[in-house]
């Protein structure tokens, strides 16, 4: 958010922040009363998700990079949690989270979706991380 402020577009950021959290609001008062507390998580996912969306969608041009490593953040994790959701898994928590974390940082290796210019700007210690993805 802080950048988009920097760069003269931070009412951008705001608008974008509060459709997420709209969003977030949204979904728990629609589910409270059929998943009860699970409607928090619900909500916070999917408002995260649009405020995600909403920056992608501000940040073009894409390409296959760019809309792999939006596909994959926002269906990763909603895989992760299904699995509990739906059935009572035979490997219980964290190997399946564990799993498919480990899945989506090698395929996030492999597209790479970091330019090389982040690297220049990107203090010592971010360098040896970013490293990897790009």
């Amino acid at each position: 958010m802080m950048y988009y402020w920097v760069s003269g577009k931070g009412w951008l950021a705001i608008e974008r922040t509060l459709a997420g959290s709209v969003a977030n609001v949204a979904l728990f008062i629609l589910l409270a009363g059929r998943l009860g507390l699970y409607a928090a998580v619900v909500g916070a996912y999917a408002g995260a998700a649009v405020t995600m969306i909403l920056y992608w969608v501000n940040n073009r041009p894409w390409g296959f990079k760019m809309g792999a490593t939006g596909a994959l953040s926002v269906l990763f994790p909603a895989l992760s949690a299904s699995l509990f959701v739906v059935y009572d898994p035979v490997l219980k928590w964290p190997i399946p989270q564990l799993t498919l974390m480990i899945a989506f940082t090698l395929i996030m290796i492999i597209i790479k979706p970091v330019e090389r210019e982040v690297l220049e700007d990107a203090p010592r210690f971010l360098k040896l991380i970013l490293k990897a993805f790009a």
